[in-house]
């Protein structure tokens, strides 16, 4: 069994979605949720606030978990939990596969979100949901 994190994660533009790279054996180049296989003794927060981290190089505000699902893979059995999340910083795009570090603003910044401004993509390894 493996068990992956994915973010629903709002920033000022929309959702953030993060293109696959193109040798990805699954899913080649298509765009998705951001995530990270859970760690052991990692909590589902944890994980969350990781693939924040690691994939997006910004800090989140998790709300709650908004979906689970369990889907049968070759090999292995994939259970996913998806958190809706805020972007607290700008996020700067990392490289595929590598995290880019950042030094966010001070974390007294107010996010900034809206669901409602459909946006271009920040960056050309990330779109946003219109």
């Amino acid at each position: 069994m493996k068990r992956s994190v994915a973010l629903a994660a709002w920033g000022e533009e929309g959702l953030l979605l993060v293109k696959r790279p193109e040798e990805d054996p699954e899913f080649p180049g298509v765009y998705g949720l951001p995530a990270v296989s859970q760690e052991e003794g990692e909590s589902l927060e944890e994980a969350a606030r990781r693939v924040a981290r690691e994939k997006l190089s910004t800090e989140v505000r998790l709300r709650y978990p908004v979906a689970f699902g369990r889907e049968e893979r070759p090999g292995h059995t994939l259970e996913l939990w998806v958190y809706e999340a805020d972007l607290l910083f700008p996020q700067a795009c990392p490289s595929p596969g590598r995290a880019r570090p950042t030094t966010p603003p001070s974390a007294s910044a107010a996010p900034r979100t809206s669901r409602r401004r459909p946006g271009r993509a920040p960056c050309a390894a990330a779109s946003t949901w219109r």
